[in-house]
């Protein structure tokens, strides 16, 4: 359940697009997102200046890894393989657009992100951690008591093309 939920999160920050507000940089790359195309989680980092953090997706060791595909119909199909089995789990998601921004509901509260990078291969996402505080309270306890330390940091999560 855990993974579904993190891939749920993995969802949100997928499905955004918008453009730098940094015009000057060249390492930003931003296209809008091709639907139907399937993507790998791979890392996830904490933007802050004083907890930077990161850490590999959790896929199932000796599994094909989780992915989630697009579709064109604002709906999403979410992969998650089985810790012991390697059973694979189908879940789906609705998401809205708004603009640059996207959002869905994850357990019981709205949650948005921004695309920062997409090209054939990578796509990286941005969103602010303190919408993630209910999940963390669940899933991570153990850093609940980190969340107020936070204030305005963001989670990016780096995917690959499958």
């Amino acid at each position: 359940m855990k993974k579904i939920y993190f891939l749920s999160l993995s969802l949100v920050m997928l499905s955004a697009f918008s453009c730098s507000s940094d015009d000057s940089s060249t390492e930003k790359e931003v296209i809008v997102i091709q639907q139907n195309k399937e993507w790998v989680p791979q890392k996830v980092e904490l933007v802050s200046s004083l907890f930077p953090y990161s850490f590999d997706y959790p896929h199932a060791e000796g599994c094909d890894k989780d992915y989630i595909k697009l579709m064109e119909n604002s709906a999403a199909k979410l992969y998650e393989h089985a810790d012991t089995t390697c059973a694979v789990t189908e879940s789906s998601q609705i998401w809205n657009r708004n603009g640059n921004q996207i959002s869905f509901s994850l357990m019981g509260n709205q949650v948005s992100g921004n695309v920062v990078l997409e090209n054939e291969n990578q796509l990286i996402i941005e969103s602010q951690v303190s919408q993630y505080s209910a999940y963390i309270q669940e899933f991570y306890p153990e850093y609940a008591q980190y969340l107020p330390m936070l204030g305005n940091a963001n989670a990016k999560l780096t995917l690959n093309k499958r």
